[in-house]
C-alpha cells in the first residue's frame, strides 16, 4: 500500500537503513511479483479441465487520498500491520509530512482476475460429460 514514491518523498535516508521496514526494490517489481500465481492458477484450470482456456484481465485504476484517510488506512495495510505502535506512529509522522510536501496523494491500483468459462468438458474420470444446458437454461 505505501508506494515507492511515497517512501522516497518520506525520506531516502528511511528507505536505506537497517531499520527501515520498506523494499523499495520489491515495490518497484508491482505486477511481476505476482506472476507466478497467476500463471499457476491457470495452469490449475488447464489441467482440471470443463474449461476453456483461462484468460487474464487487468484494470489500472487511481483513487486520491487526503492526508488523514491514507494515513487511516496505511496501518491496516502491508508491513505496518506487523510493526510495533510506536514505529507505526513514527512512520506515519513521517508520511504524513511528505503528503503535506507533495499537496495530496493519488494511489495506482491494479485489480488483475484469472477467468474461464465452464464447458462442461472433462479431462479425467469416467462418467460422459454432461449435455451442454439447453438454449435459455439458466445455471
Amino acid at each position: 500500500m505505501v508506494t515507492a514514491r511515497l517512501v522516497r518523498a518520506w525520506g531516502p535516508s528511511r528507505t536505506r537503513t537497517r531499520s527501515s521496514p520498506f523494499n523499495v526494490q520489491a515495490m518497484k517489481q508491482g505486477r511481476k511479483a505476482y506472476e507466478s500465481g497467476f500463471t499457476k492458477t491457470m495452469d490449475e484450470i488447464r489441467q482440471v479441465g470443463g474449461f476453456g482456456d483461462p484468460e487474464q484481465w487487468r484494470f489500472d485504476w487511481e483513487r486520491s487520498y487526503t492526508r488523514d484517510q491514507l494515513l487511516e488506512l496505511l496501518p491496516t495495510t502491508g508491513v505496518l500491520t506487523r510493526l510495533p505502535a510506536e514505529k507505526v506512529a513514527e512512520i506515519l509522522a513521517g508520511i504524513g509530512d511528505a503528503i503535506d510536501a507533495t499537496a495530496g496523494f493519488t494511489m495506482p491500483y491494479t485489480t488483475v482476475a484469472v477467468t474461464a468459462t465452464r464447458t462442461n468438458r472433462r479431462l479425467t474420470g469416467s462418467d460422459p460429460a454432461p449435455a451442454p444446458p439447453s438454449p435459455g437454461h439458466q445455471v
